[in-house]
């Protein structure tokens, strides 16, 4: 047998018995507490957080950096505090300067302490939930047009 059939052969057997199957290598709690979340008709994902107790809807956007609240969606919380900030965003309409907001936000059952939000000015039409918070949940996945977070 040749040398190159037997790598083939090699890795034809790794392939089929030594990797698991991805949905196989998924941990899922047994607790209940994934986030899912339905794609929208844009094939946008769409969650729900809160913030002093007022729901604001998130684009899921792994894209972004951080958090951004829109100005709608910041004025709408009471009881937020907003800092001007030195830290700019960058968006499609160019470079602009934001506030800073440090709270508590939940998700599903799970609280997320002190987190650092930071505030667009502008009239940007929706919130923007970006990686600084999808990397602390323990898994982000997509299955069947639903995006599962699991805290």
């Amino acid at each position: 047998m040749s040398n190159i059939l037997k790598i083939g052969l090699i890795s034809l057997a790794m392939i089929l018995f030594a990797i698991p199957a991805y949905s196989d290598s998924i941990n899922i709690p047994s607790n209940g507490q994934v986030i899912i979340v339905p794609k929208n008709v844009n094939g946008q994902f769409f969650v729900t957080g809160k913030i002093y107790g007022q729901e604001i809807s998130f684009l899921v956007d792994t894209g972004a950096a951080d958090i951004i609240l829109s100005k709608k969606d910041a004025l709408s919380i009471k009881g937020l505090q907003m800092t001007p900030s030195n830290r700019t965003i960058i968006t499609g309409g160019g470079i602009i300067n934001s506030y800073v907001t440090q709270a508590d936000m939940w998700m599903g059952n799970t609280p997320f302490f002190s987190t650092i939000m930071y505030i667009n000015p502008t009239d940007q039409p929706y919130s923007v939930l970006g990686m600084s918070m999808l990397l602390k949940f323990s898994l982000v996945y997509i299955s069947h047009g639903e995006l599962h977070l699991v805290p």
